[in-house]
Protein backbone atom coordinates (compact mmCIF):
# COMPACT_ATOMS: atom_id res chain seq x y z
CA UNK A 1 0.00 0.00 0.00
CA UNK A 2 2.75 2.07 0.66
CA UNK A 3 5.47 0.82 -2.20
CA UNK A 4 6.96 -1.84 0.25
CA UNK A 5 7.02 -5.74 -0.87
CA UNK A 6 5.36 -7.92 1.08
CA UNK A 7 5.80 -11.91 0.55
CA UNK A 8 2.61 -14.26 0.58
CA UNK A 9 3.23 -17.85 0.31
CA UNK A 10 0.23 -20.32 -0.16
CA UNK A 11 0.19 -23.60 0.56
CA UNK A 12 0.17 -26.02 -2.70
CA UNK A 13 -2.37 -28.46 -1.99
CA UNK A 14 -4.21 -27.59 -5.49
CA UNK A 15 -6.22 -24.70 -6.65
CA UNK A 16 -7.98 -22.48 -4.06
CA UNK A 17 -11.44 -22.40 -4.58
CA UNK A 18 -14.11 -19.15 -3.83
CA UNK A 19 -16.12 -21.85 -1.41
CA UNK A 20 -13.54 -23.04 0.57
CA UNK A 21 -12.49 -21.61 3.75
CA UNK A 22 -9.43 -19.37 3.53
CA UNK A 23 -6.64 -18.71 6.12
CA UNK A 24 -4.06 -16.02 6.48
CA UNK A 25 -1.03 -17.16 9.02
CA UNK A 26 0.41 -14.32 10.66
CA UNK A 27 3.75 -14.67 12.07
CA UNK A 28 5.11 -12.91 15.48
CA UNK A 29 8.24 -10.71 16.81
CA UNK A 30 10.93 -10.99 15.08
CA UNK A 31 9.95 -13.99 12.70
CA UNK A 32 8.91 -14.84 9.51
CA UNK A 33 6.60 -17.30 7.65
CA UNK A 34 9.17 -20.46 9.17
CA UNK A 35 7.27 -20.25 12.44
CA UNK A 36 4.07 -21.65 10.93
CA UNK A 37 6.16 -23.73 7.43
CA UNK A 38 7.90 -25.92 9.98
CA UNK A 39 4.75 -26.14 12.10
CA UNK A 40 1.49 -28.62 11.68
CA UNK A 41 -1.30 -25.69 11.41
CA UNK A 42 -0.76 -24.83 7.89
CA UNK A 43 -1.02 -28.73 6.46
CA UNK A 44 -3.70 -29.50 9.31
CA UNK A 45 -5.63 -26.93 7.83
CA UNK A 46 -5.51 -28.01 4.59
CA UNK A 47 -6.54 -31.15 5.32
CA UNK A 48 -9.95 -29.96 6.08
CA UNK A 49 -10.80 -28.39 3.04
CA UNK A 50 -8.85 -25.07 3.54
CA UNK A 51 -6.83 -22.78 1.53
CA UNK A 52 -3.96 -21.49 3.36
CA UNK A 53 -1.95 -18.53 2.96
CA UNK A 54 0.99 -17.37 4.85
CA UNK A 55 2.04 -13.72 5.00
CA UNK A 56 4.91 -12.36 6.06
CA UNK A 57 5.03 -8.21 7.25
CA UNK A 58 7.39 -5.59 6.26
CA UNK A 59 10.86 -6.26 6.88
CA UNK A 60 10.52 -10.34 6.77
CA UNK A 61 11.79 -13.05 4.65
CA UNK A 62 12.07 -11.79 1.02
CA UNK A 63 10.95 -8.71 1.37
CA UNK A 64 14.02 -7.80 3.55
CA UNK A 65 15.93 -5.42 1.62
CA UNK A 66 12.60 -3.90 0.02
CA UNK A 67 11.46 -2.53 3.18
CA UNK A 68 12.39 0.78 4.76
CA UNK A 69 14.50 -0.38 8.09
CA UNK A 70 11.76 1.79 10.61
CA UNK A 71 8.49 0.63 10.49
CA UNK A 72 6.11 0.16 13.75
CA UNK A 73 2.82 -1.59 14.74
CA UNK A 74 1.15 1.26 12.68
CA UNK A 75 2.74 0.40 9.93
CA UNK A 76 1.38 -3.66 9.82
CA UNK A 77 -2.31 -2.52 11.06
CA UNK A 78 -2.85 -0.17 8.25
CA UNK A 79 -0.87 -0.81 5.91
CA UNK A 80 0.70 -4.67 5.42
CA UNK A 81 -2.07 -6.49 7.02
CA UNK A 82 -4.77 -4.86 4.31
CA UNK A 83 -2.65 -5.47 1.66
CA UNK A 84 -1.93 -9.23 2.93
CA UNK A 85 -5.65 -9.64 3.14
CA UNK A 86 -6.53 -8.30 -0.22
CA UNK A 87 -3.58 -10.19 -1.84
CA UNK A 88 -5.79 -13.59 -0.53
CA UNK A 89 -8.85 -12.30 -1.62
CA UNK A 90 -7.41 -11.73 -4.95
CA UNK A 91 -6.04 -15.16 -4.83
CA UNK A 92 -8.35 -17.37 -3.30
CA UNK A 93 -11.66 -15.72 -4.83
CA UNK A 94 -12.85 -15.79 -0.80
CA UNK A 95 -14.52 -12.16 0.16
CA UNK A 96 -13.71 -13.06 4.08
CA UNK A 97 -10.43 -14.31 5.12
CA UNK A 98 -10.12 -16.44 8.65
CA UNK A 99 -7.26 -14.72 10.20
CA UNK A 100 -4.84 -16.85 12.38
CA UNK A 101 -1.64 -15.15 14.41
CA UNK A 102 0.59 -15.64 16.19
CA UNK A 103 2.15 -13.93 19.18
CA UNK A 104 2.39 -10.34 17.79
CA UNK A 105 0.13 -11.60 14.70
CA UNK A 106 -2.08 -11.93 17.16
CA UNK A 107 -2.04 -8.86 18.61
CA UNK A 108 -2.26 -7.36 15.75
CA UNK A 109 -5.35 -9.41 15.06
CA UNK A 110 -7.68 -8.01 17.63
CA UNK A 111 -6.98 -4.48 16.58
CA UNK A 112 -8.03 -5.25 12.91
CA UNK A 113 -11.30 -6.37 14.19
CA UNK A 114 -12.02 -3.09 14.01
CA UNK A 115 -10.08 -1.47 11.23
CA UNK A 116 -10.62 -4.34 8.68
CA UNK A 117 -14.49 -6.43 9.97
CA UNK A 118 -15.90 -6.95 6.30
CA UNK A 119 -13.18 -8.63 5.32
CA UNK A 120 -12.29 -10.97 8.99
CA UNK A 121 -14.60 -14.21 8.85
CA UNK A 122 -12.60 -14.92 12.29
CA UNK A 123 -9.73 -14.28 14.51
CA UNK A 124 -7.65 -17.56 16.08
CA UNK A 125 -4.24 -16.23 18.17
CA UNK A 126 -1.76 -18.28 19.03
CA UNK A 127 -0.04 -16.63 22.41
CA UNK A 128 -1.34 -13.03 21.81
CA UNK A 129 -2.13 -11.44 24.72
CA UNK A 130 -5.20 -8.73 24.72
CA UNK A 131 -3.52 -7.76 27.68
CA UNK A 132 0.09 -7.49 27.19
CA UNK A 133 1.12 -6.66 30.87
CA UNK A 134 -1.85 -8.27 32.72
CA UNK A 135 -0.43 -10.60 35.60
CA UNK A 136 2.89 -9.96 33.99
CA UNK A 137 5.27 -8.21 36.60
CA UNK A 138 8.76 -9.83 34.37
CA UNK A 139 7.32 -8.87 31.31
CA UNK A 140 6.79 -5.19 32.18
CA UNK A 141 10.04 -4.86 33.67
CA UNK A 142 11.87 -6.22 30.54
CA UNK A 143 9.42 -4.37 28.73
CA UNK A 144 10.74 -1.44 30.37
CA UNK A 145 14.75 -2.18 30.28
CA UNK A 146 14.45 -3.14 26.88
CA UNK A 147 12.59 0.31 25.63
CA UNK A 148 15.73 2.27 28.14
CA UNK A 149 18.66 0.12 26.16
CA UNK A 150 17.68 1.27 22.64
CA UNK A 151 19.81 3.13 21.32
CA UNK A 152 18.26 6.17 20.08
CA UNK A 153 20.33 6.13 16.43
CA UNK A 154 19.50 2.61 15.55
CA UNK A 155 16.26 1.97 13.40
CA UNK A 156 17.01 -2.31 14.37
CA UNK A 157 16.94 -4.13 17.13
CA UNK A 158 18.98 -7.34 16.43
CA UNK A 159 17.01 -9.94 17.62
CA UNK A 160 17.98 -12.44 14.97
CA UNK A 161 21.55 -12.37 16.76
CA UNK A 162 19.50 -12.51 20.78
CA UNK A 163 17.52 -15.32 19.89
CA UNK A 164 19.97 -17.32 18.35
CA UNK A 165 22.20 -16.75 21.34
CA UNK A 166 19.43 -17.70 23.54
CA UNK A 167 18.61 -20.99 21.90
CA UNK A 168 20.41 -23.22 24.41
CA UNK A 169 18.67 -21.79 27.49
CA UNK A 170 14.91 -21.19 25.31
CA UNK A 171 14.72 -24.47 24.07
CA UNK A 172 15.46 -26.72 27.36
CA UNK A 173 14.30 -28.86 29.70
CA UNK A 174 13.45 -28.02 33.20
CA UNK A 175 16.81 -28.82 35.29
CA UNK A 176 16.57 -29.65 39.27
CA UNK A 177 17.31 -27.12 41.31
CA UNK A 178 14.89 -24.16 42.43
CA UNK A 179 16.83 -21.48 41.26
CA UNK A 180 17.95 -23.01 38.32
CA UNK A 181 14.57 -24.27 37.40
CA UNK A 182 12.61 -21.21 38.07
CA UNK A 183 15.55 -18.99 36.00
CA UNK A 184 15.09 -21.71 33.53
CA UNK A 185 10.88 -21.38 33.35
CA UNK A 186 11.37 -17.84 32.73
CA UNK A 187 13.18 -17.83 30.22
CA UNK A 188 11.62 -21.03 28.42
CA UNK A 189 10.21 -20.07 24.70
CA UNK A 190 9.87 -23.81 23.90
CA UNK A 191 9.00 -27.22 25.63
CA UNK A 192 10.58 -30.22 24.51
CA UNK A 193 8.21 -32.25 25.91
CA UNK A 194 5.40 -31.21 23.14
CA UNK A 195 7.71 -30.03 20.36
CA UNK A 196 10.91 -31.47 18.73
CA UNK A 197 13.99 -29.44 19.87
CA UNK A 198 15.42 -29.58 16.43
CA UNK A 199 11.93 -28.14 15.05
CA UNK A 200 12.31 -25.48 18.10
CA UNK A 201 15.71 -24.70 17.17
CA UNK A 202 15.33 -23.51 13.86
CA UNK A 203 12.45 -21.48 14.64
CA UNK A 204 14.78 -19.53 16.80
CA UNK A 205 17.38 -19.84 14.24
CA UNK A 206 15.68 -18.16 11.73
CA UNK A 207 14.50 -14.60 13.96
CA UNK A 208 15.01 -11.74 12.02
CA UNK A 209 16.15 -8.49 13.01
CA UNK A 210 13.44 -6.30 14.11
CA UNK A 211 12.31 -2.60 14.07
CA UNK A 212 13.40 -0.66 17.26
CA UNK A 213 9.99 1.01 16.47
CA UNK A 214 7.91 -2.17 16.89
CA UNK A 215 10.08 -2.98 20.37
CA UNK A 216 9.15 0.10 21.75
CA UNK A 217 5.41 0.17 20.86
CA UNK A 218 5.12 -3.40 22.37
CA UNK A 219 6.58 -2.29 25.43
CA UNK A 220 3.94 0.60 25.79
CA UNK A 221 1.60 -2.11 25.11
CA UNK A 222 3.09 -3.87 28.28
CA UNK A 223 2.34 -1.32 30.31
CA UNK A 224 -0.79 -0.36 29.43
CA UNK A 225 -4.28 -1.11 30.77
CA UNK A 226 -6.41 -0.73 28.09
CA UNK A 227 -3.85 -1.11 25.02
CA UNK A 228 -3.96 0.21 21.89
CA UNK A 229 -2.67 0.33 18.61
CA UNK A 230 -2.35 3.28 16.39
CA UNK A 231 -5.66 4.82 18.34
CA UNK A 232 -7.39 1.73 18.17
CA UNK A 233 -8.27 0.10 21.41
CA UNK A 234 -7.69 -3.99 21.88
CA UNK A 235 -10.52 -4.21 24.84
CA UNK A 236 -13.21 -2.01 22.09
CA UNK A 237 -12.04 -3.95 19.07
CA UNK A 238 -12.93 -7.83 20.54
CA UNK A 239 -15.88 -6.31 22.51
CA UNK A 240 -17.72 -5.37 19.61
CA UNK A 241 -16.49 -7.89 17.20
CA UNK A 242 -19.44 -10.38 15.90
CA UNK A 243 -17.32 -12.84 14.16
CA UNK A 244 -16.10 -15.78 16.18
CA UNK A 245 -12.89 -14.66 18.02
CA UNK A 246 -10.56 -18.10 19.56
CA UNK A 247 -7.49 -17.44 21.64
CA UNK A 248 -4.91 -20.76 22.47
CA UNK A 249 -2.48 -19.96 25.05
CA UNK A 250 0.01 -22.39 26.66
CA UNK A 251 0.17 -22.86 30.23
CA UNK A 252 4.20 -22.14 30.15
CA UNK A 253 3.96 -19.13 27.84
CA UNK A 254 5.93 -16.36 29.64
CA UNK A 255 4.22 -13.87 27.24
CA UNK A 256 0.93 -14.48 27.30
CA UNK A 257 -1.26 -16.42 30.36
CA UNK A 258 -4.71 -17.33 31.31
CA UNK A 259 -5.55 -13.71 32.74
CA UNK A 260 -4.13 -11.83 29.71
CA UNK A 261 -6.82 -12.66 27.57
CA UNK A 262 -9.45 -13.27 29.75
CA UNK A 263 -11.93 -9.53 28.51
CA UNK A 264 -11.76 -12.20 25.63
CA UNK A 265 -14.94 -14.26 27.15
CA UNK A 266 -17.52 -11.51 26.93
CA UNK A 267 -18.43 -10.01 23.63
CA UNK A 268 -20.77 -9.80 20.76
CA UNK A 269 -19.83 -12.71 19.03
CA UNK A 270 -18.80 -16.48 19.86
CA UNK A 271 -15.37 -16.89 21.89
CA UNK A 272 -13.66 -19.34 22.72
CA UNK A 273 -10.31 -20.02 24.90
CA UNK A 274 -8.03 -22.77 24.67
CA UNK A 275 -5.30 -23.82 27.11
CA UNK A 276 -2.80 -26.27 26.76
CA UNK A 277 -1.05 -26.85 29.95
CA UNK A 278 2.54 -27.63 28.84
CA UNK A 279 2.70 -25.53 25.77
CA UNK A 280 5.91 -22.26 25.85
CA UNK A 281 5.48 -19.88 23.62
CA UNK A 282 6.74 -21.39 20.32
CA UNK A 283 5.34 -24.81 21.23
CA UNK A 284 1.84 -23.02 19.78
CA UNK A 285 2.61 -23.55 16.03
CA UNK A 286 4.63 -26.28 16.27
CA UNK A 287 3.80 -28.85 18.99
CA UNK A 288 2.04 -31.86 19.09
CA UNK A 289 -1.61 -30.45 19.83
CA UNK A 290 -2.55 -28.79 16.79
CA UNK A 291 -4.82 -31.87 14.84
CA UNK A 292 -6.60 -31.99 18.27
CA UNK A 293 -7.00 -28.01 18.87
CA UNK A 294 -8.14 -28.14 15.21
CA UNK A 295 -10.78 -31.04 16.18
CA UNK A 296 -12.33 -28.39 18.61
CA UNK A 297 -11.59 -24.83 16.51
CA UNK A 298 -12.24 -25.65 13.42
CA UNK A 299 -15.84 -25.78 13.62
CA UNK A 300 -16.39 -23.29 15.48
CA UNK A 301 -14.56 -20.85 13.08
CA UNK A 302 -16.97 -22.00 10.37
CA UNK A 303 -20.17 -21.69 12.24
Amino acid sequence: MDGVALTLRRLDTGPASGSAPTFLLVHGFAQNATSFEDGGWPSALAERGAAVFMGELRGRGAAVAAAPRDWSLAHHLRRDLPALLEAVIHQSGSPRIHLLGHSMGGVLGYALLATEPERLASLTTLGAPLIPGRHRPLLRWAARVAALGLPARSPVVPMDLALRWARPLANQPVRSGLVRGRFRELVRLANPGVTDRARADRILGSAEAESARVLLDLAKLAGAERPNIDGVDLLDAVANARVPVAAVIGGRDVFCGPRCVEPLRSGAGPRRIVLLPEHAHVDLTLGNSVAQVLDELYPFLLA
